[in-house]
């Protein structure tokens, strides 16, 4: 009985843990272009727009999520360390739980966090995600270098954004 309930304790635990690095078969392909709602509800930024020449962390998130939560204080508490990074928080939630995350988290502050919403799923259903928080690094020519799922610590970000 001892050893079921430890086997159903690591089997609850292990949804806390970060997934090894997930291959989608994009690797090397160009962000593709979409548009994505901004803050404000009206305004929208096309990936198009996304500056080449810096590499740049797409993380799709969702507000309710505790542990898409801990990432985003994560972030915001290793902000300098990680300002050269542009990092771009995405979600298909409707705008009303979206806008009380950006609150929550005063992510108006911090000029290398653009929130917005991903308002018909396009990237969500490109990279086929499923579970969140979600990574996509890219390069500085807007191809896609890897996925990471799962919370990271700061570390293993901070290593992540500096090779690409």
């Amino acid at each position: 009985m001892k050893n079921i309930i430890k086997i159903a304790m690591l089997l609850s635990l292990s949804g806390c843990f970060q997934y090894p690095d997930a291959k989608t078969g994009l690797e090397g392909k160009k962000l593709p272009s979409f548009s994505i709602v901004l803050v404000d509800s009206t305004s929208t930024l096309n990936t198009d727009s996304i500056e080449s020449g810096k590499s740049f962390v797409i993380i799709y998130f969702e507000p309710d999520c505790p542990h898409c939560r801990a990432q985003i204080r994560d972030i915001i508490k290793h902000e300098k360390q990680l300002k050269e990074t542009k990092f771009y928080l995405l979600t298909k939630y409707p705008y009303k739980a979206f806008r009380k995350f950006l609150f929550d988290f005063h992510l108006n502050e911090y000029k290398n966090i653009v929130p917005g919403i991903d308002y018909n799923g396009y990237f969500s259903n490109y990279l086929y995600i499923n579970t969140v928080p979600y990574f996509a690094f890219y390069d500085k020519e807007k191809r896609l270098k890897q996925v990471t799922i799962g919370k990271i610590k700061y570390k293993e970000l901070k290593h992540y954004c500096d090779t690409l």
